[in-house]
């Protein structure tokens, strides 16, 4: 190889080389470059996240001066400071005395300060079969005993209740809780984040006897509702004894309601929640000066004798609840469940979302519940209060009985164009449904006799091995049974799904009053005499709809020959094998 060739390769090599090196210098300055950049954007970011930080820490000084300042705030405008909340009462009455005196004097209010009852406005009337409790949508006090405002306002129960009258409540709502650390139940307003707003706290036994006091409880007066809407229970449940302390102490409160409180009546004993099912489809007449009670917490722990023993009857909570209120749909309202019997129709509340969000093509089967169901709308703890457009709603096509107001809001133009105009609550606390929503009592019906020449005894076939004729007596199945003859008492299974008792006039002396639940049953109707010793009424699926529960205990397990006879003293009696009555109706005249 030539010494020029040599050298040209040298030279070449030495190109590719020189140009490497300036390449991997290129490329070390331009990556230093990057790194520069990267450094100084994480120097950027880094000073982005210490000047945050440090913001958040100074707002969080801020606030928490200014919580510190609220806090010596309060504990002015608290309950130990006497003055400041009578100032704060004497300033909501300036407010609303003047308004809710004016509608004190509406005729329908004239009437009920001499003891009667809010008139019929309805045009036309509502007829005596619509008459029950369950037609009216019922002006509903929310946070009775609070005279407000709504935020930072104070309990003076006395003055609180008088103008709830004066604005035409007839039915007042009591939030119930405790104090963090204590057990005793008091009245407390809270917000939708559980904040406690109001500036003290009520008593339920100053607020339950101004509702006592604070209206004429004529014979004719409207009946009054009370509901207590419980938000916690001390004890792990409603069985645990702080919570059966808690509650009792409830009752002990409710005592100025003893002269007036719903019991016994013709129409059967109320008390104890026995004919929840069925109280607010019977006619409002038979309430009226009367106290309804009902609550969200189960109460049924004082049955139970190991739990409670020799408690007095004041101090028995269960006692005094006429209603348990449920839940079909509706997780947020506080202790407040689904019934755990899934035909009850025991009173329920709702949101007033729910019947807002209502599809159309599911309203028909809500109105048919509320016809029957006594129905509560209500958000958790205290809400701006509905406006026209929601009133609307709930009362007009939902069929709402109680839609608790805060009637203390500031802004009482709104409050009057919405919760006050005339097609709601104008004119009266008592206002009847519009007509397409009412429950109608069934007329009772009359079965035919069969014509004696099918000489099957009118019908009715007689029991083998069972004698005093057919009509009185019978083992199985039956839809009516007669007296044995020249004696009209019969008992007779309803198409309603009442079983009643009538006497020679056909008056009712005694029934199941089973006609509102059986709206969920399927007809026809029957009366069975079971053969361990039980009489229920069943549905066409063989549903029992009402149960006498007449099984006796000892003989649970055995079958044997139990007979139902109407006799002739109008007692519907069941008899054992060996004659001895095991049951009765305690209608012997």
């Amino acid at each position: 190889m030539s010494t020029e060739v040599v050298k040209n390769i040298s030279s070449a090599t030495n190109a590719v080389k020189n140009t490497a090196t300036a390449a991997s210098n290129s490329a070390i300055k331009m990556t230093e470059g990057i790194q520069k950049k990267a450094v100084s954007f994480m120097m950027v970011l880094k000073w982005f996240f210490i000047v945050v930080v440090a913001g958040l820490i100074i707002w969080g000084i801020v606030t928490l001066i200014r919580k510190i300042d609220r806090v010596h705030q309060d504990a002015k405008e608290n309950v130990s400071n006497p003055e400041n909340n009578a100032r704060i009462t004497k300033d909501q009455l300036q407010i609303f005395n003047p308004v809710y005196i004016q509608r004190e004097k509406l005729s329908a209010y004239q009437m009920e300060k001499s003891g009667l009852k809010t008139p019929n406005i309805t045009i036309p009337p509502l007829q005596k079969s619509e008459q029950a409790l369950i037609n009216y949508s019922i002006l509903t006090c929310n946070n009775a005993g609070y005279i407000g405002p709504l935020i930072n306002g104070v309990f003076a129960e006395s003055e609180a209740i008088d103008l709830a009258y004066k604005a035409g409540c007839r039915a007042f709502m009591l939030h119930i809780d405790y104090l963090d650390g204590t057990r005793d139940p008091v009245l407390m307003v809270r917000n939708a984040s559980g904040d406690k707003v109001s500036n003290n706290v009520g008593s339920i036994a100053r607020t339950i006897k101004a509702i006592a006091d604070g209206i004429p409880r004529g014979s004719e007066a409207d009946p009054v509702i009370i509901i207590l809407f419980v938000h916690r229970l001390p004890g792990k449940d409603a069985h645990h004894p702080h919570s059966i302390n808690f509650m009792s102490n409830i009752a002990i409160g409710l005592d100025p309601l003893r002269p007036k409180l719903l019991g016994m009546t013709p129409e059967g004993d109320f008390s104890r929640q026995k004919l929840q099912d069925t109280l607010f489809v019977k006619p409002r007449d038979i309430f009226d000066g009367k106290f309804i009670i009902m609550t969200n917490i189960d109460t049924t722990g004082f049955r139970n004798k190991t739990l409670v023993k020799n408690l007095p009857i004041n101090q028995d909570l269960d006692y005094w609840i006429h209603a348990r209120i449920h839940t079909n749909s509706s997780k947020s309202l506080h202790l407040v469940v689904p019934p755990t019997q899934s035909r009850s129709i025991s009173p329920i509340a709702e949101t007033m979302n729910f019947f807002n969000n209502i599809p159309a093509d599911r309203q028909a089967e809500q109105i048919a519940r509320t016809k029957v169901q006594w129905t509560i709308a209500m958000n958790n703890f205290m809400e701006i209060n509905p406006d026209k457009k929601t009133l609307d709603t709930l009362l007009n096509k939902s069929g709402v009985s109680c839609v608790p107001i805060n009637i203390f809001d500031k802004d009482t133009k709104v409050l009057f164009e919405n919760t006050f105009a005339n097609e709601f609550f104008g004119r009266t606390g008592y206002r009847p449904k519009p007509k397409e929503l009412r429950y109608v009592k069934p007329e009772p019906v009359q079965l035919d006799m069969a014509p004696p020449t099918l000489n099957a005894y009118g019908g009715k076939l007689p029991i083998p091995g069972v004698s005093d004729g057919p009509y009185s007596k019978t083992r199985g199945e039956f839809r009516e049974l007669q007296a044995p003859s020249g004696h009209a008492c019969k008992v007779v299974v309803q198409d309603n799904g009442d079983m009643v008792i009538q006497d020679r006039n056909g008056r009712v002396k005694w029934s199941t009053n089973t006609a509102a639940k059986a709206v969920n049953y399927s007809r026809p109707f029957r009366g069975v005499m079971k053969q361990d010793g039980n009489l229920v009424v069943m549905d066409s699926n063989n549903t029992p709809l009402w149960s006498a529960n007449s099984i006796p205990k000892k003989n649970k397990m055995r079958k044997e020959p139990y007979t139902l006879e109407m006799q002739p003293n109008c007692d519907l009696v069941v008899y054992n094998a060996a004659g001895k009555y095991t049951w009765n109706s305690k209608t012997n005249m």
